[in-house]
Order: C-alpha cells, then sequence, then structure tokens
C-alpha cells in the first residue's frame, strides 16, 4: 500500500469528522473513505467507523510451572502463544434506500454475487464490515488478512467483506477524488463510471 501524499487528506471534504484522516494507513483506505463519503452525501450510506472494534480470534497459551525454592514453591507460569486478534478497516451502517444497490441481504438457496456487484453481508442490522487491501498482495499481507477474516467468520459468525481497491470502483463507481492525481491534481483518466453513471 502506499502512504497518502502529505496534505492531500487535509484538503479533503469527508462526511465522517470523527475519523481522524491522518490515521489512515493507505491511498486505498482513503479512496474508500471518500466513496462512502459521496454515497453519505446520495443518502445511501448513515455512518462510518475506523477500526472500531478488536475481534480475540484467540485468546493464547500459558503454561503453568512451578518454581521451587529453599523454602517455598512459587506458581507461575509463562506465555508459550501470544493472542491473535483481528482488527477491520471499516465498518459502515447504510440506510435502507441502498438496499439491493449497495448492499444485499444473506438469503439462503440465492447466489451471494450478483451481476458482479460487491456483496455486502449484513451480519447485524444495516452493518457491513470491510476490508481494504490493495489489488497487488504486497507482503502478503491479503493472504495474511484473509486468514483471520476466514477465522473471525468460522469462530464468532461476522463476516468481513474484503474489497481490493481500485478493482471494486470498477463494479459500480469511482470516487471523485480518485479521478485526480495525488500532487498536480491532474484528470488521472478518462471514462471511468461516476457515481451518477452507475445510479442510471
Amino acid at each position: 500500500m502506499r502512504k497518502i501524499v502529505p496534505g492531500v487528506a487535509k484538503g479533503l471534504n469527508i462526511n465522517f469528522p470523527e475519523i481522524d484522516l491522518d490515521c489512515l494507513r493507505s491511498d486505498e483506505e482513503l479512496f474508500y473513505l471518500c466513496w462512502l463519503s459521496e454515497l453519505c452525501d446520495a443518502g445511501y450510506v448513515d455512518n462510518v467507523w475506523y477500526e472500531y472494534t478488536t475481534f480475540e480470534l484467540y485468546g493464547g497459551y500459558e503454561k503453568l510451572y512451578e518454581e521451587r525454592l529453599k523454602t517455598k514453591v512459587n506458581h507461575k507460569s509463562e506465555r508459550l502463544i501470544k493472542p491473535t486478534v483481528y482488527t477491520p478497516d471499516f465498518k459502515v451502517e447504510w440506510t435502507q434506500k441502498a438496499e439491493g444497490i449497495f448492499y444485499y441481504d444473506y438469503v439462503d438457496g440465492e447466489r451471494l454475487t450478483r451481476n458482479g456487484q460487491p456483496l455486502y453481508h449484513l451480519g447485524e442490522g444495516l452493518v457491513s464490515h470491510v476490508e481494504i487491501k490493495p489489488v497487488h498482495n504486497q507482503n502478503n499481507m491479503t493472504s495474511y488478512a484473509q486468514v483471520k477474516i476466514n477465522w473471525l467468520f468460522a469462530t464468532q459468525g461476522v463476516y468481513v467483506n474484503m474489497f481490493k481497491i481500485p478493482s471494486m470502483f470498477g463494479m459500480n463507481f469511482y470516487p471523485g477524488e480518485y479521478l485526480v492525481t495525488d500532487t498536480k491534481r491532474l484528470p488521472r483518466k478518462v471514462g471511468l463510471k461516476v457515481l451518477g453513471d452507475y445510479l442510471k
């Protein structure tokens, strides 16, 4: 993941003031937040949280042992395996208006993806959990995150959507911030769908 260009994030008008843009870890996360912000303006997203909670996947393992002294025995422990935790990047709360357009409820017997659209599996109410990664599996981080996502679903039933940026935008629309270069603010590409195009 590329590091966010200094100063670019500060000039953005994002609808979620509680999210500190300086805490975002990559351009991909910034672009996704811009994508969500446009959906918020259009009435499809109600709220967004960044790294909102950490799930414990495994509590670790400690071995008990006895330390024998001349006059007493001390009962101690040593940690052999550290706890394993996982923190999704985003938690998105949708509005009812977004159903069937930007998220789908899972229904038994139905296909999970529809016409190539991204699936937002709802685990609680109108909420989706999202992990953002670049297209390229840099330093094997995408595979590492996928293992934890699978583990979380298997043990706690929480489904996390993994989206690769910018591939995900090609399934629906590109946020305006993605359409200009980081430094000179020149048009990046032509012919990319924006929100209005997708909704048509």
